[in-house]
């Protein structure tokens, strides 16, 4: 619906939801990632979810750009994110993980 009005970030936003929700329907015991990149009125939008980085190379030289910014869990708003949600983050074996007191399931990506 958003994306019908021209509203491209919370169409978005609104497509990650539905397919989060859709997901959770499922029986699927893992997890999943994905980035988004629309082109459209001479703008770049790029979404990101999960383990994922968009990067844009350009020019002669291939400079890299980087366009998102990593969901990590041990970033200081990721952090407060997860921990306002009920969540934390703890230090798994080799790197920060994201908990939640009612599963056992620890993950190293935080969205």
């Amino acid at each position: 619906e958003a994306f019908e009005r021209g509203a491209v970030l919370p169409a978005l936003r609104e497509a990650f939801l539905l397919t989060d929700d859709a997901f959770r329907q499922t029986e699927a015991d893992s997890g999943a990632c994905a980035l988004v990149a629309l082109i459209g009125g001479g703008r770049l939008f790029v979404a990101h979810v999960g383990d994922s980085r968009a990067v844009l190379c350009s020019g002669a030289g291939g400079a890299a750009v980087r366009l998102t910014e990593d969901h990590k869990p041990d970033e200081r708003g990721e952090r407060a994110r997860i921990e306002r949600a009920g969540g934390e983050v703890v230090f798994g074996g080799r790197c920060w993980r994201v908990t939640h007191p009612r599963t056992q399931m620890m993950l190293a990506t935080s969205r």
